[in-house]
Protein backbone atom coordinates (compact mmCIF):
# COMPACT_ATOMS: atom_id res chain seq x y z
CA UNK A 1 0.00 0.00 0.00
CA UNK A 2 1.32 3.46 -0.84
CA UNK A 3 -0.32 6.70 0.25
CA UNK A 4 0.86 10.15 -0.86
CA UNK A 5 0.18 13.12 1.40
CA UNK A 6 1.16 16.73 0.78
CA UNK A 7 2.36 19.24 3.35
CA UNK A 8 2.58 22.98 2.98
CA UNK A 9 6.04 23.82 4.31
CA UNK A 10 8.93 25.61 2.59
CA UNK A 11 10.54 22.20 2.12
CA UNK A 12 7.52 20.90 0.17
CA UNK A 13 6.81 17.84 2.21
CA UNK A 14 5.98 14.76 0.19
CA UNK A 15 5.25 12.01 2.66
CA UNK A 16 5.03 8.55 1.09
CA UNK A 17 3.92 5.80 3.44
CA UNK A 18 5.85 2.91 1.92
CA UNK A 19 4.75 0.52 4.60
CA UNK A 20 2.25 0.52 7.42
CA UNK A 21 2.40 -1.73 10.42
CA UNK A 22 0.37 -1.32 13.53
CA UNK A 23 0.87 -3.20 16.77
CA UNK A 24 -2.41 -3.71 18.59
CA UNK A 25 -0.64 -4.42 21.84
CA UNK A 26 1.54 -1.30 21.88
CA UNK A 27 -0.38 1.05 19.63
CA UNK A 28 2.50 1.92 17.28
CA UNK A 29 2.65 2.29 13.54
CA UNK A 30 5.68 2.96 11.39
CA UNK A 31 5.87 5.28 8.42
CA UNK A 32 8.77 5.70 6.03
CA UNK A 33 8.76 9.29 4.78
CA UNK A 34 10.67 11.23 2.18
CA UNK A 35 11.43 14.95 2.46
CA UNK A 36 12.24 16.84 -0.72
CA UNK A 37 14.89 19.53 -0.32
CA UNK A 38 17.49 21.35 -2.38
CA UNK A 39 20.07 18.71 -1.44
CA UNK A 40 18.03 15.71 -2.51
CA UNK A 41 15.67 13.32 -0.74
CA UNK A 42 16.06 12.49 2.90
CA UNK A 43 14.35 9.35 4.20
CA UNK A 44 13.00 9.37 7.72
CA UNK A 45 11.57 6.46 9.70
CA UNK A 46 8.89 7.69 12.09
CA UNK A 47 7.81 5.64 15.07
CA UNK A 48 4.43 7.04 16.04
CA UNK A 49 2.48 6.07 19.13
CA UNK A 50 -1.27 6.57 19.04
CA UNK A 51 -3.39 6.56 22.18
CA UNK A 52 -6.63 4.58 21.81
CA UNK A 53 -9.49 6.61 20.42
CA UNK A 54 -11.77 7.86 23.19
CA UNK A 55 -15.27 8.68 22.10
CA UNK A 56 -14.40 9.85 18.60
CA UNK A 57 -11.47 12.05 19.66
CA UNK A 58 -8.86 10.26 17.55
CA UNK A 59 -6.26 12.13 15.49
CA UNK A 60 -6.06 11.23 11.82
CA UNK A 61 -2.61 10.75 10.30
CA UNK A 62 -3.02 13.81 8.07
CA UNK A 63 -3.58 15.96 11.16
CA UNK A 64 -0.43 14.59 12.75
CA UNK A 65 1.58 15.44 9.66
CA UNK A 66 0.06 18.93 9.59
CA UNK A 67 1.04 19.49 13.21
CA UNK A 68 4.60 18.28 12.69
CA UNK A 69 4.90 20.26 9.50
CA UNK A 70 3.77 23.43 11.24
CA UNK A 71 6.19 22.87 14.13
CA UNK A 72 9.07 22.34 11.72
CA UNK A 73 8.18 25.47 9.77
CA UNK A 74 7.87 27.66 12.86
CA UNK A 75 10.76 26.16 14.85
CA UNK A 76 13.45 25.12 12.36
CA UNK A 77 15.95 24.77 15.20
CA UNK A 78 13.98 21.85 16.66
CA UNK A 79 15.13 18.54 15.16
CA UNK A 80 12.25 16.10 15.58
CA UNK A 81 13.72 12.70 16.35
CA UNK A 82 10.68 11.09 17.95
CA UNK A 83 7.26 12.03 19.16
CA UNK A 84 4.34 10.66 21.10
CA UNK A 85 0.68 11.64 20.89
CA UNK A 86 -1.64 12.02 23.86
CA UNK A 87 -5.24 12.13 22.69
CA UNK A 88 -6.92 11.94 26.08
CA UNK A 89 -7.62 15.63 26.64
CA UNK A 90 -11.07 17.08 25.98
CA UNK A 91 -9.81 20.39 24.63
CA UNK A 92 -6.34 19.80 23.18
CA UNK A 93 -4.34 17.29 21.19
CA UNK A 94 -0.91 16.93 22.77
CA UNK A 95 2.36 16.08 21.03
CA UNK A 96 5.44 15.19 23.07
CA UNK A 97 8.54 15.89 20.98
CA UNK A 98 11.85 14.14 21.75
CA UNK A 99 10.60 13.55 25.32
CA UNK A 100 11.57 17.19 25.93
CA UNK A 101 8.85 19.44 24.57
CA UNK A 102 5.08 19.52 25.01
CA UNK A 103 2.96 20.96 22.18
CA UNK A 104 -0.76 21.54 22.77
CA UNK A 105 -3.00 22.03 19.74
CA UNK A 106 -6.49 23.32 20.64
CA UNK A 107 -9.48 21.44 19.26
CA UNK A 108 -11.67 24.54 18.99
CA UNK A 109 -11.49 28.28 18.41
CA UNK A 110 -12.55 29.03 21.99
CA UNK A 111 -9.78 26.83 23.37
CA UNK A 112 -7.25 28.51 21.10
CA UNK A 113 -8.20 31.97 22.34
CA UNK A 114 -8.09 30.72 25.92
CA UNK A 115 -4.38 29.97 25.50
CA UNK A 116 -3.77 33.71 25.90
CA UNK A 117 -5.38 33.65 29.35
CA UNK A 118 -3.42 30.56 30.35
CA UNK A 119 -0.13 32.20 29.41
CA UNK A 120 -0.95 35.43 31.26
CA UNK A 121 -1.79 33.53 34.45
CA UNK A 122 1.16 31.15 34.25
CA UNK A 123 3.63 33.99 33.62
CA UNK A 124 2.25 35.75 36.69
CA UNK A 125 2.45 32.64 38.87
CA UNK A 126 6.05 31.71 37.99
CA UNK A 127 7.62 34.03 40.55
CA UNK A 128 4.89 33.46 43.13
CA UNK A 129 5.42 29.69 43.23
CA UNK A 130 9.22 29.50 43.20
CA UNK A 131 9.45 28.88 46.95
CA UNK A 132 7.42 25.66 46.67
CA UNK A 133 9.80 23.82 44.30
CA UNK A 134 6.80 23.23 42.04
CA UNK A 135 7.23 23.88 38.33
CA UNK A 136 4.51 25.26 36.11
CA UNK A 137 4.49 25.21 32.29
CA UNK A 138 6.28 28.18 30.72
CA UNK A 139 4.19 28.77 27.64
CA UNK A 140 5.46 29.94 24.30
CA UNK A 141 2.70 30.65 21.80
CA UNK A 142 2.75 30.11 18.04
CA UNK A 143 0.36 32.29 16.06
CA UNK A 144 -1.34 31.88 12.71
CA UNK A 145 -3.44 34.67 11.22
CA UNK A 146 -3.14 36.65 14.48
CA UNK A 147 -4.55 33.87 16.65
CA UNK A 148 -2.73 31.25 18.71
CA UNK A 149 -2.51 27.95 16.86
CA UNK A 150 -0.69 26.09 19.62
CA UNK A 151 1.49 26.51 22.70
CA UNK A 152 4.64 24.66 23.66
CA UNK A 153 6.77 24.36 26.77
CA UNK A 154 9.62 22.36 28.20
CA UNK A 155 8.48 19.02 29.61
CA UNK A 156 8.23 18.89 33.39
CA UNK A 157 9.63 15.62 34.71
CA UNK A 158 7.46 13.50 36.93
CA UNK A 159 4.64 10.99 36.90
CA UNK A 160 0.97 11.65 37.71
CA UNK A 161 0.43 11.36 41.46
CA UNK A 162 -2.02 8.46 41.27
CA UNK A 163 -3.84 7.31 44.41
CA UNK A 164 -1.82 4.07 44.37
CA UNK A 165 1.47 6.02 44.51
CA UNK A 166 0.19 8.31 47.26
CA UNK A 167 -1.09 5.49 49.45
CA UNK A 168 2.31 3.77 49.41
CA UNK A 169 4.04 6.83 50.91
CA UNK A 170 4.61 7.21 54.65
CA UNK A 171 2.55 9.68 56.65
CA UNK A 172 5.30 12.31 56.85
CA UNK A 173 5.74 12.36 53.05
CA UNK A 174 1.98 12.54 52.56
CA UNK A 175 1.88 15.56 54.87
CA UNK A 176 4.63 17.24 52.85
CA UNK A 177 2.72 16.62 49.64
CA UNK A 178 -0.50 17.91 51.22
CA UNK A 179 1.40 21.05 52.22
CA UNK A 180 2.66 21.57 48.66
CA UNK A 181 -0.81 21.15 47.14
CA UNK A 182 -2.55 23.35 49.69
CA UNK A 183 0.14 26.04 49.37
CA UNK A 184 -0.31 26.10 45.60
CA UNK A 185 -4.09 26.39 45.95
CA UNK A 186 -3.81 29.07 48.63
CA UNK A 187 -1.52 31.09 46.36
CA UNK A 188 -3.77 30.60 43.29
CA UNK A 189 -6.99 31.44 45.11
CA UNK A 190 -5.52 34.65 46.54
CA UNK A 191 -4.48 36.06 43.16
CA UNK A 192 -6.04 39.45 42.52
CA UNK A 193 -7.43 39.39 38.98
CA UNK A 194 -6.67 43.09 38.55
CA UNK A 195 -2.94 42.35 38.92
CA UNK A 196 -2.94 40.38 35.66
CA UNK A 197 -3.37 42.87 32.84
CA UNK A 198 -5.65 41.85 29.94
CA UNK A 199 -6.69 38.46 31.32
CA UNK A 200 -10.33 37.59 30.66
CA UNK A 201 -11.79 34.65 32.57
CA UNK A 202 -15.30 33.30 32.38
CA UNK A 203 -17.56 33.20 35.41
CA UNK A 204 -19.99 30.37 34.68
CA UNK A 205 -20.47 28.65 38.01
CA UNK A 206 -23.46 30.45 39.43
CA UNK A 207 -26.90 29.26 40.47
CA UNK A 208 -28.15 29.11 36.87
CA UNK A 209 -25.22 26.97 35.72
CA UNK A 210 -25.74 24.32 38.40
CA UNK A 211 -29.51 24.33 37.90
CA UNK A 212 -29.08 23.68 34.18
CA UNK A 213 -26.42 21.06 34.93
CA UNK A 214 -28.91 19.25 37.15
CA UNK A 215 -31.59 19.42 34.46
CA UNK A 216 -29.21 17.71 32.01
CA UNK A 217 -28.48 15.01 34.56
CA UNK A 218 -32.18 14.42 35.15
CA UNK A 219 -32.80 14.14 31.42
CA UNK A 220 -29.79 12.04 30.43
CA UNK A 221 -28.63 10.11 33.51
CA UNK A 222 -31.73 9.57 35.69
CA UNK A 223 -33.25 7.03 33.24
CA UNK A 224 -30.36 4.66 34.06
CA UNK A 225 -30.74 4.96 37.84
CA UNK A 226 -33.11 3.50 40.40
CA UNK A 227 -35.74 5.69 42.02
CA UNK A 228 -33.75 5.69 45.24
CA UNK A 229 -30.55 6.75 43.47
CA UNK A 230 -32.38 9.56 41.66
CA UNK A 231 -33.76 10.80 44.96
CA UNK A 232 -30.28 10.95 46.52
CA UNK A 233 -29.03 13.10 43.65
CA UNK A 234 -32.14 15.28 43.83
CA UNK A 235 -31.59 15.85 47.55
CA UNK A 236 -27.94 16.72 46.89
CA UNK A 237 -28.73 19.34 44.24
CA UNK A 238 -31.69 20.82 46.11
CA UNK A 239 -29.61 21.25 49.26
CA UNK A 240 -26.71 22.84 47.37
CA UNK A 241 -28.89 25.23 45.36
CA UNK A 242 -30.74 26.27 48.50
CA UNK A 243 -27.46 26.95 50.31
CA UNK A 244 -25.92 29.07 47.57
CA UNK A 245 -29.13 31.08 47.20
CA UNK A 246 -28.77 32.01 50.89
CA UNK A 247 -24.97 32.12 51.11
CA UNK A 248 -23.40 33.47 47.89
CA UNK A 249 -20.23 31.59 47.02
CA UNK A 250 -16.81 33.27 46.92
CA UNK A 251 -15.25 33.78 43.49
CA UNK A 252 -11.55 33.32 42.84
CA UNK A 253 -9.31 32.19 40.02
CA UNK A 254 -9.45 28.40 40.00
CA UNK A 255 -7.47 25.73 38.15
CA UNK A 256 -10.72 24.05 37.15
CA UNK A 257 -9.37 20.53 36.59
CA UNK A 258 -7.04 19.71 39.47
CA UNK A 259 -6.99 15.92 39.58
CA UNK A 260 -4.18 13.42 40.06
CA UNK A 261 -3.54 13.42 36.29
CA UNK A 262 -2.34 17.01 36.47
CA UNK A 263 -0.18 16.74 39.59
CA UNK A 264 3.32 15.50 38.72
CA UNK A 265 5.35 13.61 41.30
CA UNK A 266 9.12 13.18 41.52
CA UNK A 267 9.55 9.58 42.65
CA UNK A 268 13.20 10.05 43.65
CA UNK A 269 12.73 13.26 45.65
CA UNK A 270 9.33 12.16 46.98
CA UNK A 271 7.74 15.52 46.26
CA UNK A 272 5.50 17.22 43.74
CA UNK A 273 7.53 18.38 40.77
CA UNK A 274 4.86 20.22 38.78
CA UNK A 275 1.25 21.10 38.15
CA UNK A 276 0.00 21.14 34.57
CA UNK A 277 -3.04 21.60 32.28
CA UNK A 278 -4.44 25.05 32.98
CA UNK A 279 -6.92 24.84 30.12
CA UNK A 280 -9.91 25.16 32.45
CA UNK A 281 -8.86 28.21 34.46
CA UNK A 282 -11.88 30.37 35.25
CA UNK A 283 -13.57 32.28 38.02
CA UNK A 284 -15.32 30.01 40.47
CA UNK A 285 -15.74 28.66 43.96
CA UNK A 286 -12.31 27.67 45.38
CA UNK A 287 -13.96 24.54 46.79
CA UNK A 288 -14.27 23.35 43.19
CA UNK A 289 -10.48 22.87 43.00
CA UNK A 290 -10.49 20.73 46.13
CA UNK A 291 -13.22 18.42 44.89
CA UNK A 292 -11.04 16.55 42.39
CA UNK A 293 -8.54 15.83 45.15
CA UNK A 294 -11.35 14.58 47.39
CA UNK A 295 -12.64 12.28 44.62
CA UNK A 296 -9.19 10.92 43.71
CA UNK A 297 -7.53 10.56 47.11
CA UNK A 298 -10.35 10.16 49.59
CA UNK A 299 -11.47 12.03 52.67
CA UNK A 300 -8.42 11.33 54.84
CA UNK A 301 -5.90 12.96 52.48
CA UNK A 302 -8.40 15.68 51.61
CA UNK A 303 -8.45 16.63 55.31
CA UNK A 304 -4.65 16.79 55.32
CA UNK A 305 -4.78 19.31 52.48
CA UNK A 306 -7.53 21.29 54.17
CA UNK A 307 -5.50 21.52 57.40
CA UNK A 308 -2.78 23.46 55.53
CA UNK A 309 -5.11 25.44 53.29
CA UNK A 310 -5.42 29.06 54.39
CA UNK A 311 -7.82 31.41 52.70
CA UNK A 312 -10.05 34.21 54.04
CA UNK A 313 -13.17 32.50 52.66
CA UNK A 314 -12.40 29.21 54.41
CA UNK A 315 -14.93 29.74 57.19
CA UNK A 316 -18.27 30.72 55.72
CA UNK A 317 -21.77 29.80 56.85
CA UNK A 318 -21.52 27.14 54.16
CA UNK A 319 -17.97 25.82 54.89
CA UNK A 320 -15.59 24.77 52.15
CA UNK A 321 -15.28 21.18 53.38
CA UNK A 322 -19.05 20.82 53.44
CA UNK A 323 -19.33 22.14 49.88
CA UNK A 324 -16.79 19.57 48.72
CA UNK A 325 -18.04 16.50 50.59
CA UNK A 326 -21.77 17.11 50.09
CA UNK A 327 -21.76 18.35 46.49
CA UNK A 328 -18.61 19.11 44.49
CA UNK A 329 -17.09 15.74 45.33
CA UNK A 330 -19.32 14.07 42.77
CA UNK A 331 -19.11 16.73 40.05
CA UNK A 332 -16.32 14.85 38.20
CA UNK A 333 -18.40 11.76 37.64
CA UNK A 334 -21.38 13.78 36.41
CA UNK A 335 -19.24 15.72 33.95
CA UNK A 336 -17.65 12.48 32.69
CA UNK A 337 -21.06 10.86 32.20
CA UNK A 338 -22.45 13.81 30.24
CA UNK A 339 -19.29 13.96 28.13
CA UNK A 340 -19.52 10.23 27.38
CA UNK A 341 -23.10 10.74 26.18
CA UNK A 342 -22.04 13.70 24.03
CA UNK A 343 -19.29 11.63 22.40
CA UNK A 344 -21.48 8.50 22.22
CA UNK A 345 -18.94 6.43 24.13
CA UNK A 346 -20.89 3.49 25.58
CA UNK A 347 -17.84 2.13 27.37
CA UNK A 348 -17.04 5.39 29.15
CA UNK A 349 -20.68 5.88 30.06
CA UNK A 350 -21.03 2.41 31.55
CA UNK A 351 -17.81 2.83 33.54
CA UNK A 352 -18.98 6.19 34.84
CA UNK A 353 -22.43 4.88 35.70
CA UNK A 354 -20.87 2.09 37.74
CA UNK A 355 -18.76 4.59 39.70
CA UNK A 356 -21.77 6.82 40.30
CA UNK A 357 -23.87 3.96 41.64
CA UNK A 358 -21.04 2.91 43.95
CA UNK A 359 -20.73 6.45 45.30
CA UNK A 360 -24.46 6.60 46.06
CA UNK A 361 -24.48 3.47 48.25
Amino acid sequence: MKVLLHGDSPFEWQVALSFYRRSASKGYFYACSSLSSTTGIIYILFKIRIKPDLGGRGIMLSNIIDMLDYIKKQLPWLEIQEYDINNEGWDNAVLIINKEWIFRFPRSEDTAQHLLNEKLLLDFLQTEISYLSIKLPKYRLIFKDNRPICCYYSLINGVPLSPSILYELDDQTQNQIAFQISSFLTMLHKVDLEEIHSIELKDNQGYTYWKEHWENIKKLVYPYLTEQECQKITNMFESFLNQISINPLPKTIIHGDLTHKHILFDINKKQISGIIDFGDIQLGDPAYDLSGLYWDYGEQFFNKILNYYSYPFKDLNYPIDKRVTSFYGKRLIFHDLLYAIEKKSVKDFNNGLKLLKQSLV
